[in-house]
């Protein structure tokens, strides 16, 4: 089942990725599945949830945003991974949008995957 807010968020970045890159066609809703923006065939997601964060140690903080040229050891080790398991889209969370991505995006995009990226606010209460 395809949740709502992914499917916006994912709507959102169809205006986005073909300004990003050109190797990977924007997917598009119809209904309620994806299809390819230029082939017309049907987008299976076959995806996982990405946040490497350890539970212990000088990382272990909420809310840190791990996919900046900062963490670059921590992410490049994973992408090979997600290749391997066939995922052509992650989902991100606890990502700052004032600190740059371009690597880490770049490089998933090399790789065929998509990304999907959940904002949230640090409100008190």
């Amino acid at each position: 089942m395809l949740f709502p807010k992914a499917i916006l968020i994912l709507s959102g970045l169809q205006v986005l990725i073909p300004a990003l890159t050109a190797a990977i066609n924007p997917a598009i809703i119809k209904g309620n599945r994806f299809f390819d923006s230029v082939t017309g065939d049907y987008f299976a997601i076959r995806g996982v949830n990405y946040y490497p964060r350890p539970n212990t140690g000088p990382l272990d903080i909420n809310n840190l945003d791990l996919f900046s040229n900062d963490f670059k050891h921590i992410w490049q080790r994973d992408v090979p991974q997600f290749m391997a398991l066939g995922a052509n889209v992650i989902r991100l969370y606890a990502v700052d949008p004032d600190v740059d991505h371009t690597d880490f995006m770049c490089t998933l995009q090399s790789a065929g995957i998509y990304v999907v990226v959940d904002l949230g606010a640090n409100c008190e209460g």
